[in-house]
């Protein structure tokens, strides 16, 4: 989104391939489709309310696995992971060259299975622009989350810098940075960085009584469900994406990426194992133990409708 401009609306999907499943035989596609609507209110020249609502679905696809002790993703590719937040917003200009934006989160990621009336997440951000100059802008702040293994702070440094007519480089780290080049009037390229630290609670997998019964591949037969735990999925990742975007008609933009995950690891965790706090990537008093084993980095295509308005 470019200076002049402000994002309405969104729809994007998105594909990663190529995972495994560390000493296994189970590979893993996994598909995000999300829509993001929002709703600026101006109340007057230094002050607007801003509403923002996402829903979003999370879909994983697994191969047909011999591996029983992998069975903790079934449920995952059976129900997926739903999302709805909202967030509610005020951005204050106090002058020219200063302004803060206040924002307050709330809402689910979830398989909407679980019954445990713990699925409502909550947090907020406060993140202060400092303009130094039409070409150069510094932002820093602060995200809270209350995530499904606990809180969750980020502090947040970020930058809007026009290198030149052609050249803009901004981003808001540690979650993205973009290097953006103008191709044509309405339209651009580059390279992006983006980071996701996020939690989903579903519902796991039937634990069965086992008599110490095996077939013949070794493989222990379940003989009758008993309960279903209550589980969250972590997922950490950086994405490295090459991107094109162009306007089709009147207030449309199609932005299509291609890139690749590294150092990515999906961990799935007992609801009841907690970590005392998290900062950044900074765990503290973290005793968690993963009961799956590493999920690979992948292959990663992306494409997205963007509804943009110019600011006057």
């Amino acid at each position: 989104m470019a200076q002049d401009s402000f994002d309405l609306s969104e729809i994007r999907s998105n594909s990663s391939f190529g995972s495994t499943v560390k000493n296994s035989d189970l590979k893993i596609t996994f598909s995000d489709l999300d829509f993001k609507f929002t709703l600026p209110v101006k109340i007057n020249d230094q002050s607007i309310l801003l509403f923002n609502i996402s829903p979003a679905r999370n879909i994983f696809y697994i191969n047909n696995s011999t591996n029983f002790n992998h069975s903790y993703y079934e449920p995952l590719a059976q129900n997926g992971i739903w999302t709805l937040n909202f967030n509610p917003g005020y951005l204050r200009k106090f002058n020219d060259h200063f302004q803060a934006l206040f924002l307050f989160t709330m809402g689910i990621k979830s398989d909407l299975e679980t019954t445990d009336g713990k699925t409502l997440r909550y947090g907020g951000a406060v993140l202060f622009t400092k303009k130094y100059s039409d070409q150069f802008k510094l932002k820093y702040g602060l995200y809270f989350n209350q995530e499904y293994f606990g809180p969750y702070f980020v502090p947040l440094l970020g930058f809007d810098w026009r290198l030149s007519d052609k050249w803009w480089l901004y981003g808001l780290l540690p979650g993205d940075a973009t290097l953006d080049y103008k191709t044509g009037q309405h339209s651009s390229a580059g390279l992006t960085f983006q980071a996701e630290s996020t939690t989903m609670l579903f519902k796991g997998p039937a634990s069965y009584r086992n008599v110490g019964d095996f077939n013949s591949s070794q493989t222990a037969i379940p003989i009758e469900p008993q309960y279903h735990s209550t589980l969250y999925l972590e997922k950490l990742s950086q994405e490295l994406y090459l991107y094109y975007e162009t306007k089709l008609v009147s207030n449309i933009f199609l932005n299509i990426k291609a890139g690749r995950s590294f150092f990515r690891t999906y961990r799935i965790f007992y609801a009841q194992d907690k970590l005392d706090v998290k900062i950044s990537a900074i765990s503290i008093g973290d005793n968690r133990k993963s009961i799956t084993s590493e999920v690979s980095d992948g292959y990663m295509a992306e494409m997205k409708l963007i509804y943009r308005l110019p600011v006057k």
